[in-house]
């Protein structure tokens, strides 16, 4: 798949984005890969778990706001073990708790915010260096699911993580009626 600078890629109110995560979602099927990757099972340290709801985090397109808790950090521990975890050179990290009920509609991950803090520390992400993990903090509970693109993830226990490609549309939902789905979302650059 052809390699795009991210900057590129956001530049002129995402202009290059859509077309470009449109070929390479069409190369991708094509050659009939797995959407996600599953990685080994890591243990994974135990982090302040977020209590407030994080206003804006959904855009304009977005039908409904995020139903989740979440904390991001790009300095402190969450980031300095993820930096080690899966050696990269800057991440940011999210701590997400979905409640029950809890919906996050079908997207594709922009990194609008990540891009222009990497651009002012002068760091050149490409869909090439690109990463994005999600680690489970929980146990799967029946209802909770990851769908990405035509494919999902469920049954997962603590620790296990997936890789996704930077082009793959995702969404969760977590229909369980008494369990929190609770996951650390790692975006960053090798």
């Amino acid at each position: 798949m052809k390699n795009h600078k991210w900057s590129e890629l956001m530049a002129d109110n995402r202009r290059l984005f859509h077309p470009a995560q449109q070929q390479a979602l069409r190369q991708h099927l094509d050659q009939g890969l797995a959407n996600f990757t599953t990685l080994e099972q890591i243990d994974v340290p135990k982090f302040e778990r977020p209590t407030q709801m994080k206003p804006g985090v959904s855009d304009d397109y977005t039908p409904t706001q995020e139903q989740m808790i979440r904390d991001d950090q790009m300095q402190g521990p969450m980031a300095t073990w993820a930096r080690q975890q899966f050696q990269l050179l800057h991440c940011q990290v999210s701590y997400h708790v979905q409640p029950p009920g809890g919906l996050v509609y079908n997207h594709v991950d922009v990194q609008g915010t990540l891009t222009r803090t990497f651009a002012d520390m002068g760091v050149e992400a490409s869909t090439d260096n690109f990463r994005h993990y999600i680690i489970s903090l929980q146990d799967w509970q029946p209802g909770q699911s990851w769908m990405l693109h035509n494919q999902s993830w469920i049954d997962w226990r603590a620790g296990d993580v997936i890789e996704m490609p930077w082009y793959m549309p995702h969404a969760t939902v977590n229909a369980n009626d008494t369990h929190n789905a609770e996951r650390l979302i790692v975006v960053g650059v090798q």
